[in-house]
């Protein structure tokens, strides 16, 4: 019973507020013990939250049908819900077949998650050591190297490792004494995989050399983590002198970034994506975008793309960006905001929602004889911003205005018919704004970007 193993229970005390414990189950013998844990403490604690177990099909196997029948009978027999998820893996190939099928795993649960749940995995001592060779031998830093965290954030909610700290070994002899069945999946014999070379060939040599690795290196990964736990400190102390909010995306100011050295540098961009999560680039894209940083000329645009987002440089500021979606230039979409009390918002693909609302005595005029409509910069356009006594074409008004350039040509302009009335959430042309008694309407443009509310 569970209640001999007070570890396991001390493991999960701090999430017994939350509102479903999901259980990742693939049926093998991990995730079976993980499984059958946490029927025996329910069944002498019935304040722990609902369990509901998600099995993922990946569809690899001759055996998957099997390894989902097998799963579907022990939680019909251990009376706990199952989701079953069959899923393909085809699309994601390119990063190799257990990337791949690990992305969309991740995938699966991360959209089950709401903000009081979390996600349990049975994920032990062996797999921490495994992963943390198989980063070693790929030239990891600091980051890489600390290796599975016992606790992380997944989509809303939290991803929890409660046999993080258990062997192998100990597994197996828990699953004899708990008189746990589980399948084996024959692809984990397969020495191809570099995870199962390790598993098959490397460590049971370290093992016999020495007997004691696990416990000396989980020390290791301890100073590993205090380490990092420094670092980020450091780093995130820095991103909060340094870090703005400019057209509703994230910034870095450039002279804050690099004051304190290429090093310093480095750390503050790390932290920063991860604040965001995504995955920070090889320390050489970071070491090359740094120097581009610095020594290019003022005018030009440094870029470093990255798996879902970019970084670009402008006007002395680094902004965290997704990559540019497709966008139809030639678009002209009619806009109706001409009845009293009338709102209006759609979204345009690579622009983002804009949303008009009408408002008396502020805003744009509505009461034109010539329909409104939505347009882009095709050249040559002109706007005389309300209080300037001269137009301008946009080109120089967005140099003036520090407009990002990835912007300009996706700004929103407002006709009525071919007269120019705004630009964007930017300026309204004068002529067209409205008298204090007279109706009038606002733009709000929300453009695509990081959700800096996350």
């Amino acid at each position: 019973m569970t209640a001999d193993y007070p570890w396991f229970s001390a493991a999960l005390s701090a999430y017994r507020h939350c509102q479903t414990w999901f259980v990742a189950y693939s049926g093998g013998l991990d995730s079976s013990v993980l499984l059958k844990l946490l029927v025996d403490l329910r069944a002498i604690d019935d304040s722990i939250p609902a369990l509901q177990v998600i099995h993922v099909n990946h569809g690899l196997s001759a055996n998957a049908h099997q390894w989902q029948k097998h799963c579907i009978e022990t939680c019909e027999e251990y009376d706990v819900p199952l989701s079953v998820f069959q899923v393909d893996i085809e699309a994601d190939l390119r990063l190799g077949v257990e990337a791949a099928a690990r992305k969309v795993r991740y995938g699966v649960f991360e959209r089950q998650l709401a903000k009081t749940d979390v996600l349990l995995m049975a994920h032990h001592l062996d797999d921490q050591l495994e992963t943390f060779f198989l980063r070693l031998f790929r030239g990891a830093g600091i980051d890489g190297l600390t290796s599975i965290p016992q606790q992380r954030s997944l989509g809303q909610g939290q991803l929890v490792r409660p046999l993080l700290g258990q062997s192998r070994a100990s597994l197996e002899k828990l699953a004899e004494y708990l008189t746990v069945s589980w399948v084996d999946d024959e692809s984990n014999t397969d020495t191809r995989f570099d995870r199962n070379f390790l598993r098959h060939e490397l460590m049971p040599v370290i093992e016999k050399r020495w007997p004691a690795y696990r416990q000396t290196m989980s020390r290791t990964l301890d100073h590993l983590q205090s380490s990092r736990g420094l670092l980020s400190a450091v780093a995130n102390e820095k991103l909060a002198c340094c870090e703005s909010v400019v057209s509703g995306q994230p910034v870095l100011l450039f002279s804050e970034l690099v004051a304190a050295g290429n090093e310093q540098a480095s750390l503050t961009l790390r932290s920063w994506l991860k604040k965001y999560r995504f995955d920070a680039p090889r320390s050489e894209q970071i070491k090359e975008f740094l120097q581009q940083l610095q020594h290019s000329d003022t005018d030009a645009q440094p870029c470093l793309s990255g798996h879902g987002y970019e970084l670009r440089r402008y006007d002395g500021g680094v902004y965290l960006l997704l990559p540019e979606t497709e966008f139809d230039e030639s678009l002209v979409l009619p806009l109706d905001v001409t009845s009293p009390g009338t709102s209006s918002s759609f979204s345009v693909l690579g622009v983002g929602q804009l949303s008009f609302k009408a408002k008396l005595g502020k805003g744009i005029k509505s009461n034109w004889n010539k329909p409104l409509s939505i347009s882009f910069r095709r050249g040559g356009e002109r706007c005389q911003p309300v209080g300037r006594a001269h137009s301008q074409s946009l080109k120089k008004l967005f140099q003036e205005y520090k407009v990002e350039p990835w912007w300009r040509d996706r700004v929103p302009l407002i006709y009525t018919g071919g007269d120019l009335m705004a630009v964007g959430d930017y300026w309204v042309c004068e002529g067209t704004w409205v008298s204090a008694d007279e109706e009038g309407f606002g733009l709000a443009w929300q453009r695509p970007g990081i959700d800096i509310h996350d």
